[in-house]
């Protein structure tokens, strides 16, 4: 959204049925894994695990790993994470070293941490409104993202997260987070925010541009991207943005096939490709 102030809890409001959405997908695809989730979640509530790099991991770390299921090949990419996590030795059954490893290499928040410190920010245009931890804020409208509430009742789909920071991950659940919580506050308590975006320049805009937007993306949500490419060149003498609404790639619809997709945009723009029809 280019609206002003902070956007942050309208878009974690539509991507929390995003990851809903695609959760269920998975398991769908790989029903097998109801189950398997559930008895991960469920050990790591009672009990969470070290991480070989440091770190523990918890439930609620776990269910970050949703993440991946934002990719092309995400669904599959889960099913192999979780297909064999156990190993069983003199002290019973537990959660392998190799699992461990895999899970850790998931989340890239200890090496990237501005993305958990500022990802929120990039919703706050102007002054007015802090993002506020908005993720953590808006799951509580969600009860069926609440895993302990979900492990009491048998059988029931454990759902995973998406593209939704907390600020519980700066408590040790990632080691190197730790010490940036005062910073992280700073920012989510942030109102002061300079204007993102110049509403009037967009209207006015007399570029040709085409952008493609992803039906099924996990992250970017296809109301919020179409009501703002409708807005781009929407003024009178302007050129309106054309956009290629598609379900043919997820979020990582570049790294996947990005020639075709920026092909075509460009195609578009000149006017060679005649979308839309």
């Amino acid at each position: 959204p280019v609206d002003p102030g902070c956007t942050a809890d309208a878009v974690y409001r539509k991507t929390y049925l995003r990851a809903e959405q695609r959760t269920k997908r998975f398991y769908q695809r790989y029903p097998q894994h109801v189950e398997t989730i559930r008895s991960i979640v469920a050990a790591l509530d009672k009990e969470p695990v070290p991480l070989p790099g440091g770190g523990k991991l918890t439930a609620r770390r776990f269910l970050q790993v949703g993440l991946t299921l934002g990719s092309g090949s995400g669904l599959e990419s889960m099913h192999y994470l979780v297909e064999n996590p156990w190993m069983v030795g003199e002290e019973g059954r537990k959660l392998s070293y190799e699992f461990l490893c895999k899970v850790e290499g998931c989340s890239s928040f200890d090496t990237n941490p501005l993305y958990a410190i500022a990802h929120e920010s990039i919703y706050c245009s102007g002054p007015g409104a802090a993002s506020g931890w908005s993720a953590q804020r808006i799951a509580g409208e969600f009860p069926q993202f609440d895993y302990k509430k979900t492990l009491q009742t048998p059988g029931q789909p454990v759902m995973l997260m998406g593209e939704h920071c907390f600020s519980w991950m700066f408590d040790g659940d990632y080691p190197k987070l730790a010490s940036l919580k005062p910073s992280a506050e700073l920012v989510a308590q942030r109102k002061d925010w300079a204007p993102i975006y110049d509403t009037e320049t967009l209207r006015s805009c007399r570029v040709p541009a085409a952008a493609a937007v992803y039906f099924d993306d996990m992250f970017v949500e296809l109301d919020l991207s179409v009501a703002t490419a409708a807005l781009v060149g929407s003024g009178a003498g302007a050129v309106p943005m054309k956009i290629w609404v598609t379900n043919e790639y997820q979020h990582s619809g570049l790294r996947d096939d990005g020639y075709r997709i920026v092909d075509r945009l460009l195609g578009m723009a000149k006017g060679e490709v005649n979308l839309p029809s």
